[in-house]
């Protein structure tokens, strides 16, 4: 678990402690003949920061992959992408040395392996540590049969549609969701996390928070007193019933991935 070392907020301590792991990417794409019907876009992608064996990874949901493929084949160009993190000292964003063909991932929602992991270049963790954030350690990811007092998302839904393709970190939000922790869903012996948004009273804006779309591949954290203690339990991959509830996969099994493969035994 992680011992928070901020001075907690009176107002909105969660956003601040859980804040500082979440790191947004934000994606311009371009099609490829100018000519073409197609217009260009701009995609979020909701993730964190985690740390194994001294290497920093941003995570995600595999769907986020499968997703620009799918629009990559369809004929678009990825053009620019750019980080945020929840303090936004970079206020356009900072260089991210993204690639997409160096993201590892897993798309299985079925079965509940949804999970999307890219290593972080040296130039892009200087800039992380110098806008105040911080990854997640591999010891404080928490086995997904551990019971917590608490369950809360980190995330960024984006705020309408973006398309003056300048990046910019106004158009959406990172919030905080407090979640209540249902019954897990079990498929081939792997479970997928489940949980009702429905205590969270979020707003963005003057606007209730309407649904989880751009959420997806948020951590989800177990959260013991007044935050006194803290661990990353799941990473969001889905919702169901207009985004009611979320559906979760769990975190434990991909550290435990990349622990085996950076010992080079993957």
């Amino acid at each position: 678990m992680v011992e928070p070392q901020d001075v907690l907020s009176p107002i909105e301590p969660e956003q601040i402690i859980l804040g500082k792991h979440i790191l947004v990417l934000l994606v311009a794409l371009e099609p490829v003949e100018p000519s073409s019907s197609l217009v260009s876009q701009q995609l979020l992608f909701s993730g964190f920061l985690l740390e194994v064996n001294d290497t920093w990874f941003w995570v995600s949901s595999g769907h986020m992959v499968t997703d620009l493929q799918a629009l990559l084949s369809c004929g678009y160009k990825i053009d620019r992408t750019r980080f945020f993190d929840l303090g936004l000292k970079w206020k356009q964003g900072f260089t991210t040395g993204f690639d997409l063909d160096k993201v590892s991932y897993l798309d299985d929602r079925t079965n509940g392996m949804d999970y999307a992991v890219f290593p972080l270049l040296n130039i892009v963790r200087e800039n992380i540590v110098a806008g105040g954030s911080a990854p997640i350690p591999a010891d404080c990811v928490v086995n997904h049969l551990s019971s917590s007092e608490h369950y809360f998302a980190a995330g960024a839904p984006l705020l309408g549609a973006a398309t003056d393709l300048q990046l910019d970190a106004t158009k959406f939000a990172i919030i905080v969701l407090k979640l209540k922790r249902l019954e897990d869903v079990e498929k081939d012996g792997f479970p997928r996390l489940r949980f009702d948004t429905r205590e969270s009273q979020v707003k963005v804006g003057n606007e209730s928070l309407k649904s989880l779309v751009g959420l997806s591949g948020s951590p989800i954290f177990a959260v013991n007193g007044d935050f006194r203690e803290y661990g990353l339990i799941a990473i969001q991959s889905a919702q169901l019933e207009g985004g009611v509830f979320a559906l979760a996969c769990p975190a434990r099994p991909l550290v435990d991935l990349l622990e085996a493969h950076l010992r080079g035994e993957s």
